[in-house]
This record gives C-alpha cells, structure tokens and sequence, in this order.
C-alpha cells in the first residue's frame, strides 16, 4: 500500500483521524503515515487602518512546521511498527494542495476529519472535507469525530455516477 496522507488543523477530530490513520496502516502494512498541514496568510482587516495586513509567509511556514512537530510527538505512541510518521506543510489552499501532495508524498489514500456541523452550517460554510471527498483524484476515507476504530473486513465504493462511463482500476 502506498502512504496515507492526513490533512490537519490541529483540531481534536484531526487527531482522532491521524489515529485512526495510523491504526489503519497498521492493518494494511502502509510504510508512511504523512501529517499534512496546508497553511495560508489570514487577512487581518483593522478599520482603523486603511490597509489590509499580511503576515510573513516565512513565519507561516515555521509556525505550521512547529504545530505539525508537536501534533507528531502526541501522536507518536500510536505509530504501529514499520510505520514511519512524517509531516509535510505547504503555502496552499487546503483543495488545490492535496492532490500535488499526495503525489509528492506517493500517497494512495487520504483520511481526514469531519465534526459533523449541522446542513445549514454546511451549505452556509460548506465542508473542506466534503470538498475534498468530491474533487480529489486520491481515494478519501471520512472519520466522524467520534469514531473509534475496528479493523477494516467489507469495503463499498460510493459514486455519484458522473464518470460512471470511464473505467478506473482498484488495486487489492
């Protein structure tokens, strides 16, 4: 199996994915779980001050090195052997990010968080997991908050049909 790729922002449902990822590479032999942070500038807009504020892209980068280097130590315990955990940040939007960094991490799988917020918050805000599970070109397993878990036995692909006409090939 290739390496799995796991988005964070620190969250506690991001941890619980990245667990879930690593107990699941631990099933399938995987050599690398990959903790994945996509960073961006925050527009900080002060009324007091005409002009809109950045911040350094260079202390961007170092902060979310910092916040991955830490996230990796608390999750440390819970690498299964022959399982090396990684980290990996980038100046990227969250969608446009993933597919470039599964490819330079040869990740085959991406498994990441959702909190569950309710269908208003979810068509007023959207979901970046549910973007990502639509628009990326890299399988993407979804791990509820609270999700605890149990050895994969029974796979179901879901489509919503809109390349039905394509073929595509699924590796064992």
């Amino acid at each position: 199996m290739k390496n799995i790729l796991v988005p964070t922002d620190f969250s506690a449902t991001a941890q619980n994915a990245a667990r879930y990822a690593l107990q699941l590479a631990g099933q399938l032999g995987t050599p690398k779980v990959i903790l994945y942070n996509a960073y961006q500038a925050p527009l900080m807009i002060d009324p007091m001050v005409p002009a809109v504020q950045l911040l350094d892209e260079e202390q961007l980068r170092n902060s979310s090195k910092e916040s991955l280097d830490k996230f990796k130590l608390l999750l440390q315990p819970y690498c299964p052997a022959g399982c090396q955990l990684d980290t990996f940040c980038e100046y990227a939007l969250l969608n446009n990010g993933l597919d470039p960094a599964c490819v330079t991490n040869d990740a085959g799988l991406i498994v990441m968080g959702i909190t569950g917020g309710g269908v208003l918050e979810e068509k007023l805000i959207g979901s970046n997991t549910v973007s990502v599970a639509k628009h990326s070109h890299t399988p993407v397993i979804i791990v509820p908050h609270n999700t605890r878990f149990a050895p994969i036995k029974n796979v179901m692909l879901l489509s919503d049909f809109d390349k039905a006409d394509k073929p595509f090939l699924l590796n064992r």
